[in-house]
């Protein structure tokens, strides 16, 4: 990201903040961490909803332990029908002629789900009813098809029918009822079902037929219509008649070019020449004239030009050159005359041959629409010949089956009634464990529907943020929670009570029982851990800057009640236990909150020293004589505390406190909706940023991330908060121990060497 060249952006830039940038949201892997499997799974959520897990199983539980509890007594009859011959002689009797619908069907046995369905239908168990009603009035149709129960036993060709009642006599009545009625059922409604099956199938032949006709008398039509028998035969026949028809335009096409090719010759020299060359007459005048030329050069040798013989000689040429000339072009006419006429004759015969082309060309295209009609008159045809002979063919299954007489159904075991032996005791233990497996389900849903981070690997996957360590659930944090001393034994009684009965009362059922009742009040008593991640978050933290040691941090969440101000006030007294002299210094101008905690006084703190003449020294108070952790509070609540913060005076007062501390933990207001903690981190080495695992919002902490990477903030890292850890085996163990006893379990839990400052944030601040 460009970095801007706004005052806060040097103010970063000034103390050295490399400026931590979250990484795009496309670039941030959208692949969700692989969930517990199995029994993890459910521990885990066991874990983070236990009040409605229990909530879920005691109701639960508490009502079927009633239910169970005042039942009354329970009786089922039930009687079996045999509903298909034994031998298969009969069975195959009903179908000897194995027709296509019939035939196949009745081959395969009866329809055992489709009967049973009919069985149970409302036409059949409503003439039940109202045979049973009048000696009956409280019996009611609903409950009456929800307790009867019909089934095949097996591969068998039985059918049993059940029937539940708290009524022993009435439960008899209705057994009764139903038997007599299927056994009528199956005497006159499925032969019933034979001659509607019968007519039914007369009445598709009749359609079918009358159908038929008319198609066939369609099909004669068409091929009156269009003369032909067979469209593909005729197509074929028009292909062969274009073919010729084109052999005879081409033979046209090129005697019409020959014939006006001679006629053009005719009109040039040369061929003139050839031309009448050919005429006899004109060969004979042409002879003579050549004839008296050789007499007249034969005259010459002898006399003069002027010598009569000459001159007649001369005169009898000048007379034929007339006859010759005018013999040339009488032929040469005949000659053109005659093309001329040809080439009238052969355009004629040309147009005859187009024309009739034209026509055939024209059937021809028509035929491929002719062709799908009658292709589709025949598959028609076909098509419902097909069909009547199937129902030729069933209709005579049908008339078998009808002339012969149906084989009643048997009953091979009368209507019977017995009393149900119930067991108290498995059916509270079923109850329990369905009301445990219900309340886990409930857990899930709700566990689905929370938008926010239940495991650390979760977090992980989704926000690209160093993790500086995790800090585990406390449980002095809900000791300590608005309680006095006395309050406090309480509940540490109350609590280990409530965990030894739920693991013994567990542990009667199984051992993984008792490992799920202890996930669900195990209130962690991690105190000692709970030290040990804010010494190893203090390590972490310089270890990221081992060039620049980190001087100066703020402290924020997304929200309240994430625990910022728990990390603040815990990590500042672990950083003294490790040798570092702290300052703490209150940033929550609005609502000042550390003095309370600390139980030190509010008269003069950071407030003071932003608005005031105050020099820094004099904000200082010492929380303890004998430790080096001291506190800036936050002095008088302010309306608009980032117009004093955001003032050169702040990072002077910083600049001054860091030469004499080793660490400056600064507890900053939540990010969201406040520009507070922004301005405090852009006067510090970067900030920490606390996420409340089962509490802090997704979206927020996204929309919070988005912020912080526009305005190029310095993220040092962030803190887990809540994580919460079992070790059951431990517990199974101690509690299976000889050594362990009921006394010892029922003592308050002995506290371990934790920090003195606790602050729970479980209510937001304001």
């Amino acid at each position: 990201m460009k970095e801007s060249s706004t005052t806060p952006t040097a103010i970063a830039s000034r103390n050295g903040n490399s400026g931590w940038q979250p990484p795009p949201a496309a670039s941030v892997q959208t692949r969700a961490p692989q969930s517990e499997e199995g029994m993890a799974q459910l521990l885990a959520i066991f874990r983070r909803r236990p009040l409605i897990v229990l909530s879920v199983a005691i109701a639960f539980f508490s009502y079927s332990a009633w239910k169970t509890l005042n039942q009354t007594a329970q009786y089922e009859g039930n009687f079996q029908i045999l509903v298909e011959p034994v031998n298969a002689e009969n069975a195959s009797l009903a179908a000897p002629t194995g027709g296509v619908d019939g035939g196949r069907q009745r081959s395969a046995g009866l329809d055992y789900a489709t009967q049973i369905a009919i069985l149970k239908s409302p036409e059949l168990l409503g003439e039940v009813f109202d045979e049973l009603r009048p000696t009956y009035p409280n019996l009611n149709y609903g409950v009456l098809a929800s307790q009867i129960q019909i089934e095949r036993l097996g591969e068998t060709k039985l059918l049993q029918i059940s029937y539940q009642s708290d009524n022993a006599t009435q439960s008899q009545a209705v057994l009764n009822a139903l038997s007599d009625k299927y056994l009528q059922y199956s005497l006159n409604e499925r032969q019933t079902y034979l001659r509607r099956g019968l007519q039914f199938v007369d009445e598709q032949i009749d359609t079918l037929g009358s159908r038929l006709a008319s198609l066939q008398t369609q099909l004669e039509d068409f091929q009156q219509q269009n003369s032909f028998g067979d469209p593909e035969t005729q197509s074929t026949q028009l292909s062969e008649q274009i073919a010729t028809l084109t052999q005879s335009q081409q033979a046209l096409a090129q005697e019409i070019t020959a014939t006006q090719s001679r006629a053009a010759i005719l009109q040039e020299d040369d061929g003139i020449q050839v031309t009448i060359e050919q005429s006899p007459a004109y060969q004979q005048l042409q002879d003579q004239v050549r004839a008296i030329d050789a007499q007249i050069a034969t005259e010459l040798t002898r006399f003069r030009p002027e010598n009569p013989a000459i001159q007649s000689l001369e005169k009898q040429r000048d007379n034929l050159l007339p006859l010759l000339e005018r013999q040339a072009n009488q032929f040469l006419d005949n000659r053109l005359a005659e093309a001329n006429v040809q080439l009238r004759m052969l355009n004629v015969q040309l147009r005859s041959v187009n024309e009739a082309k034209a026509e055939i060309e024209t059937q021809r295209q028509a035929m491929p629409a002719l062709n799908r009609q009658y292709t589709t008159l025949q598959k028609q045809i076909e098509i419902i010949n097909s069909s009547l002979a199937d129902f030729l063919k069933t209709r005579q299954t049908l008339q078998v089956e009808a002339a012969q007489r149906e084989i009643p159904w048997e009953l091979v075991r009368e209507p019977a009634t017995f009393p149900i032996a119930s067991d108290p005791v498995k059916s509270l233990v079923t109850a329990l464990l369905m009301g445990i497996a219900l309340g886990g389900a409930a857990a899930f849903a709700v566990d689905k529907l929370d938008n926010t981070y239940h495991t650390t690997e979760a977090l992980k996957a989704k926000v690209k943020l160093p993790v500086l360590g995790v800090l585990p659930f406390n449980q002095q944090l809900f000791l300590d929670e608005g309680a006095s001393l006395s309050g406090r034994r309480r509940k540490r009684k109350l609590l280990s009570r409530l965990r030894v009965l739920l693991i013994k009362s567990s542990a009667k059922v199984s051992k993984s029982m008792s490992a799920i009742a202890l996930s669900l009040l195990d209130e962690y008593d991690t105190s000692a851990e709970f030290v040990e991640s804010l010494r190893v978050i203090n390590a972490n933290l310089q270890m990221r800057r081992a060039s620049k040691p980190v001087r100066t941090i703020t402290i924020s969440s997304v929200s309240p009640g994430d625990g910022k101000s728990t990390l603040a006030l815990n990590w500042a007294e672990t950083a003294v236990s490790m040798g570092q002299r702290v300052l703490l210094i209150d940033g929550v101008l609005r609502s000042p909150q550390v003095h309370r905690v600390l139980n030190l006084p509010n008269h003069i703190g950071l407030s003071n020293l932003l608005s005031g003449d105050l020099k820094p020294p004099e904000g200082i108070q010492q929380v303890r004589p004998d430790e080096k952790l001291y506190a800036v509070t936050g002095g008088p609540p302010v309306d608009n505390p980032a117009s004093l913060l955001v003032l050169p005076k702040m990072r002077q007062i910083l600049s001054y406190y860091e030469k004499f501390y080793d660490l400056i933990i600064i507890d900053a207001p939540p990010l969201s909706g406040l520009v507070d903690a922004g301005i405090i981190n852009l006067q510090t080495d970067g900030l920490v940023l606390v996420v409340r695992l089962d509490q802090t919002d997704k979206s927020l902490l996204q929309q919070t991330l988005d912020d912080l990477q526009s305005t190029n903030t310095s993220v040092l890292g962030m803190v887990v908060n809540g994580h919460k850890g079992h070790n059951i085996a431990l517990r199974e163990s101690a509690l299976s121990s000889e050594a362990a006893s009921e006394q010892t379990l029922f003592q308050p839990p002995v506290e371990a060497a934790t920090p003195e400052v606790v602050v729970n944030e479980q209510q937001p601040t304001p």
